[in-house]
């Protein structure tokens, strides 16, 4: 009998080593010293399936197919979340990971990993992903609850976008101190980089978008507020990063490094907060409040009958690098640093500060460090002597880069950039290996052979940015060589205006005016004139309160900037702020309302009085001309085409307007298209 008992627990002990093996494909313990070796998209996918085990990157993936077949719809599914946070280690070996494609607008939480706390993850490239999330965004980590120490470090970001609300990084989104009283803890975000496209509303960082070093109070089990009685450190570092994308937020709190910091202390003793020191940040930086080069807006909060922050760690901004070519912003004066109280910081002579509209000039200082030329910004002695590590973090190409991560290829050099239809950029690198070349958000890829590389990439529009990195040797990819600074972003202006699109064209009418040009994705359209059965729709970069326009765009949320530029349109489109009952004619005109109809969605005629919604437009077309064409309606797009077509006369018969439909003072002195007596004209002297 005792035999038999001792038989099924070795049964039942071998099941239990099956079972846990069976959670993990590939072949490893999932322990320090013999993790678990992923070597296939699968085997990535199994990392949620043991969240507290080591994990090693055994080669270079694609998830490109193994969504398409596996996740379609929504992308890749985030590995850990709010309940069951990924707790192990992540090492990606230099290795990367490409097609990480993620749409999940209506979730938070979201990245390569949803939520990590104390967990590691290293050494590990994204390539061109394509991220959608909703709060809580990041290209590696979507939230990192911060109640022990974690790691977050030498990671690269290459290429692509991420996007979401609130809450969103280049690397992580949102770190955060828990509910429970931890004490000596720390946050460690070190060595990476990132390039890549970052759109969002709230707390927007290149590295990270928000960090909590602050643990505030927690609750009892009897219900009871606590507080730690014994020493306790909460410290964020975050350092050494290189931060050289676009940041186009439409909200507050943005910065090149971190967009938001909160800090705290519930006893004089606490040494909360944070140091951000030894970062580069370069790109550009576009936001509407407390936007800055390095960080974005400090938050700091303490109990009353406390003191403030005690200790050597405190606050810290210190030895970071600001070479940005733009830092702009709506309704808060920018700066190259931070707001805060900052020491020995650099910037560079060249960063362009736009506030509200204006380029303005900034003197250095706590808040904008302390400005040099590019010669000086890529020499090595100038960051030695602001402790740069060269023996372990950093490398640098004198005075042809700025410095980068010591486990980066060295970056690519330019030779020749040939721009037309069939654009060409050509250049040298150091040794063999990949290349990749970025044409805004498109990725082309190819090979470096002795030390050359070329790619050929058709036509290439002057407002796109263009970049290349290269990837040789056993390292990760290099930075990004700016081949061509393009016009990313747009900069921000006035106050946000929601606009909902709920399906691909249809009517809109608000009761400010908007400023359409700035929210990428999304067109408006006036209807300028109409003859012999067509009519022609002008793009409307600026409209006014009360006027109807069509829009085109993908459906859903978009948010657009309200604006003070005066324009007069003539406009066959009528907007109606209120509902409003439309008649089949009114006097010699006959209306048309946009619906699907017997033909697919398109404008047809009223034949019953009925009521038009609030916040719609409907079209108004002389009823005589629409009765000789035919009924037929034909539309052309202005932007779509380089025909001259007549228009409505309007009642400004000595008026100029350009395109966009900006009324001008005089006859027009350049060469170009305007708008003049009703007519489409080209001035060509």
């Amino acid at each position: 009998m005792k035999r038999i008992k001792k038989f099924a627990a070795l049964m039942l002990m071998v099941s239990f080593a099956m079972n846990v093996q069976a959670q993990f494909g590939g072949s490893g313990s999932g322990t320090a010293s013999d993790p678990y070796l992923i070597t296939n998209e699968d085997e990535l996918f199994d990392v949620r399936n043991d969240l507290s085990a080591h994990y090693k990157l055994m080669a270079d993936l694609d998830l490109t197919e193994w969504i398409a077949e596996e996740s379609p719809k929504q992308g890749w599914a985030p590995i850990g979340n709010s309940t069951t946070p990924f707790m192990g280690v992540f090492d990606g070996n230099y290795h990367s990971i490409k097609g990480l494609t993620i749409k999940r607008a209506g979730e938070d939480e979201v990245g390569l990993f949803g939520r990590i706390c104390q967990a590691t993850i290293k050494n590990t490239t994204i390539i061109n992903p394509n991220i959608i999330g909703g709060s809580c965004v990041g290209s590696i980590v979507g939230a990192a609850l911060f109640t022990a120490q974690y790691y977050i470090q030498n990671n690269v970001c290459l290429g692509g976008s991420i996007n979401g609300s609130d809450y969103v990084g280049g690397i992580i989104g949102r770190s955060f101190f828990g509910s429970l009283p931890y004490a000596n803890t720390s946050c460690n975000i070190i060595g990476n980089y990132v390039s890549c496209y970052i759109n969002a509303s709230n707390y927007v960082g290149g590295i990270i978008g928000s960090e909590q070093s602050y643990d505030g109070s927690y609750t009892r089990s009897d219900g009871s507020i606590g507080y730690n009685d014994s020493s306790s450190n909460l410290i964020s570092n975050i350092h050494d990063n290189f931060f050289n994308g676009i940041i186009n937020a439409i909200g507050t709190e943005v910065g090149g490094v971190v967009g938001e910091l909160l800090y705290g202390v519930g006893r004089s003793y606490w040494a909360n907060g944070y140091r951000i020191t030894h970062n580069i940040v370069a790109g550009n930086v576009f936001g509407q409040n407390n936007t800055n080069g390095i960080a974005g807006e400090e938050v700091g909060f303490s109990y009353p009958s406390r003191t403030g922050i005690n200790g050597s760690n405190g606050r810290k901004i210190t030895n970071n690098v600001c070479c940005l070519d733009t830092i702009a912003c709506g309704s808060y004066l920018p700066h190259r640093i931070s707001g805060f109280d900052n020491t020995n910081n650099y910037a560079s002579l060249s960063t362009v500060i736009v506030y509200n509209g204006e380029i303005i000039e900034v003197e250095d200082d706590d808040s904008n460090g302390v400005s040099y030329g590019a010669r000086t910004l890529k020499r090595k002695t100038t960051y030695q002597g602001m402790g740069f590590d060269f023996d372990n973090q950093w490398a640098i190409s004198e005075l042809k880069s700025y410095p980068y991560n010591i486990k980066q290829s060295t970056p690519p050099e330019l030779t020749s950039f040939t721009m037309g239809d069939a654009s060409v950029v050509k250049g040298t690198a150091n040794g063999s290996g990949r290349l990749y070349v970025f044409v805004g958000d498109e990725m082309y890829e190819g090979v470096v052979t002795d030390g050359q590389w070329q790619m050929s990439l058709g036509y290439v529009d002057a407002s796109k940015r263009v970049t290349v990195s290269v990837q040789t040797g056993n390292l990760m990819p290099s930075p990004m060589l700016v081949v061509q600074k393009g016009d990313a972003a747009e900069l921000p202006t006035g106050e946000v205006e929601g606009v909902y699109l709920p399906r691909n064209i249809s009517t809109f009418c608000s009761n400010k005016s908007l400023d359409f040009s700035q929210t990428k994705g999304l067109t408006a359209y006036i209807a300028a004139g109409y003859n012999k059965g067509t009519v022609m729709l002008m793009r409307a970069k600026y409209v006014p309160a009360g006027e109807g326009v069509i829009l085109m765009g993908d459906p859903g949320s978009y948010n657009v900037y309200t604006t003070s530029t005066k324009v007069y349109y003539s406009n066959m489109l009528k907007g109606v702020l209120e509902p409003t009952m439309i008649e089949p004619t009114d006097g010699d005109k006959t209306n048309f309302i946009l619906t699907n109809g017997s033909t697919g969605i398109g404008f047809y005629a009223v034949s019953n009085t009925g009521e038009l919604a609030a916040g719609k437009a409907y079209l108004q077309l002389p009823t005589d001309a629409f009765i000789q064409s035919g009924k037929a309606i034909n539309f052309v797009f202005d932007d779509q085409t380089t025909g001259i077509f007549n228009v409505e006369a309007s009642n400004e018969n000595d008026s100029y307007y350009t395109l966009d439909g900006v009324r001008l003072s005089q006859r027009p002195t350049e060469k170009g298209i305007y708008i003049h007596k009703g007519k489409k004209i080209i001035i060509t002297k």
